[in-house]
């Protein structure tokens, strides 16, 4: 299910803004129209939101909304209210996210971004600090909506270990064939 279809399902009013009408998927499995562009004149009252949720798509996209100033501002707005963020877009929040634990996506760009604004990367796939909830790649967006959704009705949210945080942290317990037949010729 995607992170719209939960969110209707929830009976979750939302909108979708973007630079462009019509989002397709990275993998261009599916498509979306957004409600507004950034271009249109009458934009809506942001601020009568109760939360706000930024989503990967292309990379190229994502990274052009990190220093896309209509965006920034958008953003700056909900700084007390519940923030998502997924994979790449993570770094979109940074400025309202100083000081606290993000899961992004681990590129250089990305992390380094993050540590200029003050922001504390984290290994996990999942985080949430305070308001602010994030999650590391889209493998994780049924569990990142569930845990904003939390947060957005003032729930606490506890977050325990992913099966991918325990996949990652998994060391293999024999060697693998490969590596202990070039040991063998190294005389190791």
């Amino acid at each position: 299910m995607t992170t719209l279809q939960t969110l209707r399902k929830q009976r979750v009013k939302s909108y979708i803004l973007s630079r462009s009408k019509i989002i397709t998927a990275e993998d261009r499995s599916f498509a979306v129209s957004a409600d507004y562009t950034f271009t249109d004149a009458l934009l809506p009252d942001v601020t009568r939101y109760d939360g706000f949720l930024i989503i990967s798509g292309h990379p190229k996209d994502s990274q052009f909304y990190w220093h896309y100033k209509p965006l920034q501002q958008v953003i700056e707005t909900y700084a007390d209210k519940p923030v998502g963020a997924i994979c790449s877009s993570v770094v979109s929040i940074r400025h309202i996210a100083k000081g606290r634990r993000v899961a992004a996506y681990p590129t250089i760009d990305a992390k380094d971004l993050l540590a200029k604004a003050g922001c504390i990367y984290s290994q996990r796939t999942l985080e949430v600090d305070g308001n602010i909830v994030t999650a590391e790649v889209d493998l994780m967006a049924g569990t990142w909506i569930e845990a904003y959704l939390r947060v957005l009705h003032g729930e606490t949210v506890e977050i325990e270990t992913t099966e991918l945080d325990d996949f990652r942290r998994h060391k293999p317990r024999k060697p693998i064939k490969a590596l202990r037949h070039l040991g063998e010729q190294n005389g190791s």
